[in-house]
């Protein structure tokens, strides 16, 4: 932000490809693995897509096209999206270390508190 000249704003993070998706979630292995689980069980690799069928696709190929089997990460596409929109604000910091014009006063003390 600081190389931009901009001090408060949005950022937008969008992918074109209709099979990749945008998340923000926290980076913890076991919920990585439950999320894969979950698109999984919605949208299984291996199940029977017409999209994947050469037989029956015949729209939108080009000549010998190779078979993709993508047609679940066109679906998962579907419920979780392309893009992510960013607050960005710069923050002032104090001579302590504290945060002036935060929004959330007291969120350090609220992300380092673990729950018994």
């Amino acid at each position: 932000m600081a190389e931009s000249g901009i001090s408060n704003g949005f950022v937008v993070v969008h992918s074109r490809h209709t099979t990749a998706v945008v998340k923000i979630n926290e980076n913890e292995i076991l919920l990585l693995e439950d999320m894969e689980d979950f698109l999984e069980k919605l949208c299984p690799r291996n199940a029977n897509y017409r999209h994947n069928n050469f037989n029956i696709h015949t729209v939108n190929t080009t000549e010998n096209e190779p078979a993709n089997g993508h047609a679940h990460a066109h679906l998962q596409h579907l419920v979780l999206g392309t893009r992510e929109t960013i607050p960005a604000m710069e923050i002032e910091h104090g001579a302590e270390g504290e945060r002036k014009g935060d929004p959330r006063p007291g969120w350090e003390q609220e992300t380092r508190t673990a729950a018994p």
